[in-house]
């Protein structure tokens, strides 16, 4: 070899090795404009002069606090499931083997599938009526499975992150009704106030008439501060308490200024549940119904701002009705599980028939701030009132949120600029984009105005 190919050869082999070792192409983690220019805290949209007006008046508050003790502990009343078999079992209709993916982005088999259904033991349902409660943070799923489902990951909505086996999450400590078990004893079928699903059988404790009467009779604490962690008797981690978690107090007192103590359920050796108790600190929780003002309401979603989308309750995050579910909670009010039902939570205005114009300004006009919903199909967000003055105001709303529709169609989110937390935003974000999709901008899909809730709202 000549001194001449040498030199030629050790060339190549170095450009060889930088070509192997670029970094890989950067990702688009620039934000629409909304995010950028609008303050991302719902309290900097409060009005000074209706912050603490209360936005139901006591009687109907209460009233709204007692059906909500009346539907969260409604699963240990049932003594039959409240899903007939097909709606329970839909899941064996939902994933056929042609349609059905995996994470490795391959088709699952059909003997994959098949199995699995099997082991529902569909012609057994219902095989258990038994209440219980969730002694870990529940993922409810359509199969009886971990493994995430797709369908066409080349369409909005059906790839990552879009787990179509993950039906919504269920925070530790919610009362449940164990309606049906796996035929390999693995997977119980449960009900909760909202929601149902299949979850994994250790991770929920039985109850037996007395645990019931120990937490159902006492007095209810709402989690506050979101993501607390909270111990057992033992100084060992036992829980993230979370907004949306409710757990029965022990002292029965109102202004503990020690925090608040309150029962915890275990599972014991047999499965079945033992109480434990804990104390929430200062500031961590406070006695179920929190004075329900739109300076309150704020002070619970800024917590929530930012915080990364999850598909169902994946990764332990919410989604949009999520956030809005659990936002609601600590001030007595359950609202349902999913976006179509959240959109018939109240008094409606419809708004399908209308212009963007004329939506915003019906928007403006009658909706009221931290206390009114709007839905389009597949979506729902909280009205936080007008961001401006004049007639240049804007009406802005928080929304846990995916993304923005484009009409770019390549790259790893197709026909998507992914947002992926909870936000701020007009009611048309992402519009300042090149590649925004008209057809698919929020301000046009809106099709309600909910007012919350069932009652009068006070004067």
């Amino acid at each position: 070899m000549t001194h001449r190919c040498l030199i030629l050869l050790v060339a190549l082999l170095l450009l060889a090795g930088c070509a192997g070792h670029r970094p890989p192409p950067a990702t688009d983690d620039s934000d629409i404009r909304d995010v950028l220019v609008l303050p991302q805290n719902a309290s900097a949209y409060l009005d000074p002069l209706t912050a603490d007006l209360p936005l139901l008046s006591a009687e109907a508050q209460a009233e709204a606090a007692a059906r909500f003790r009346e539907s969260w502990f409604s699963p240990w009343n049932a003594t039959a499931p409240s899903r007939t078999k097909d709606d329970a079992l839909w899941g064996l209709r939902a994933f056929a083997p042609e349609s059905t993916w995996g994470h490795n982005l391959r088709r699952v088999p059909a003997a994959e599938l098949d199995a699995v259904k099997a082991n529902m033991d569909p012609d057994g349902y219902p095989n258990l009526v038994a209440p219980g409660i969730a002694v870990r943070d529940l993922s409810l799923r359509v199969l009886p499975t971990d493994e995430p489902l797709f369908h066409d990951a080349a369409q909005p909505g059906q790839g990552y992150p879009f787990d179509l086996n993950q039906n919504t999450l269920a925070w530790d400590q919610t009362p449940l009704l164990a309606v049906h078990i796996s035929r390999d004893g693995a997977w119980l079928l449960v009900e909760t106030a909202t929601a149902a699903g299949w979850v994994p059988a250790r991770d929920v404790a039985l109850c037996d008439p007395g645990f019931m009467r120990l937490f159902a009779e006492r007095r209810l604490a709402a989690v506050t501060r979101d993501r607390t962690p909270l111990a057992d008797p033992y100084g060992r981690f036992r829980l993230q308490a979370r907004l949306g978690m409710v757990l029965p107090i022990i002292n029965q007192e109102s202004g503990d200024a020690e925090g608040l103590d309150v029962l915890l359920a275990d599972r014991d050796l047999h499965g079945a549940a033992v109480p434990l108790f804990t104390r929430l600190a200062p500031g961590a929780a406070a006695p179920l119904p929190l004075p329900l003002t739109a300076r309150a309401v704020a002070g619970l979603a800024d917590q929530m701002l930012g915080q990364p989308y999850g598909w169902g309750g994946l990764y332990g995050e919410r989604d949009c009705s999520s956030t809005l579910q659990d936002l609601f909670i600590p001030f007595g009010l359950l609202l349902p599980r999913n976006s179509s039902a959240q959109a018939k939570a109240g008094a409606v205005v419809d708004l399908a028939g209308l212009g963007p114009a004329a939506k915003e300004a019906a928007i403006l006009a009658q909706g009221m701030p931290f206390f009114s919903l709007l839905h389009r199909p597949g979506h729902v967000l909280l009205y936080l009132g007008q961001h401006g003055g004049g007639k240049d105001g804007r009406a802005v709303a928080l929304q846990t949120m995916w993304g923005v529709g484009t009409t770019d169609f390549s790259g790893p989110t197709p026909g998507r600029k992914v947002v992926g937390r909870t936000v701020v935003t007009t009611l048309s974000p992402g519009r300042e984009m090149a590649r925004f999709a008209p057809a698919r901008d929020l301000l046009l899909l809106l099709d309600r105005l909910i007012l919350l809730p069932a009652g009068e709202p006070a004067p």
